[in-house]
């Protein structure tokens, strides 16, 4: 299955092998079955430099860049050490 649509800001394509992908001139968003993963740089073989920002096991906080968290409920941890 290959499915693609063209807005004004970027392209979404749905393929089985790379998932569903939001692709901008800016970088990609994919979505697939083990998470959201983002890229913005590409490797010295033009190959895109993939980040995991959403698993199974949660979110990770590099992928949070804008907006406001309220942290009133939120423990931070550092091993066994809380910190503040």
């Amino acid at each position: 299955m290959n499915i693609d649509y063209s807005f004004n800001t970027g392209k979404l394509s749905i393929t089985s092998e790379a998932g569903i992908q939001s692709i901008t001139d800016t970088g990609i968003v994919c979505m697939r079955g083990d998470g959201i993963f983002t890229t913005n740089s590409k490797d010295e073989n033009n190959e895109w430099i993939w980040k995991g920002a959403v698993t199974p096991e949660g979110v990770k906080a590099e992928a949070i860049t804008r907006g406001t968290l309220n942290i009133r409920d939120m423990v931070i941890q550092s091993g066994d050490d809380v910190r503040f």
